[in-house]
């Protein structure tokens, strides 16, 4: 998948959680309402593991730097 429709799935999702908690604080409490709460709620979690899985490899893949500024530590 490309970089530009991961990114637009990522955000969809985002917004549809975000969106979809509205109801929920107006009072609305249908059972399929619960339902897609609970899609909601998996697909935020599938979303944050994704992103900690990517975080956790650009720092594995991260070579470690050492300064070279000429100087001589004694």
């Amino acid at each position: 998948m490309s970089r530009i429709w991961r990114r637009f799935f990522e955000h969809t999702i985002i917004v549809v959680g975000i969106s979809s908690f509205w109801p929920v604080v107006l009072g609305y409490e249908a059972f399929w309402y619960q339902c897609l709460l609970v899609l909601v709620a998996l697909g935020l979690a599938a979303l944050a593991l994704v992103r900690f899985r990517r975080v956790k490899q650009e720092f594995e893949n991260a070579k470690p730097q050492t300064p070279d500024n000429g100087s001589n530590d004694r």
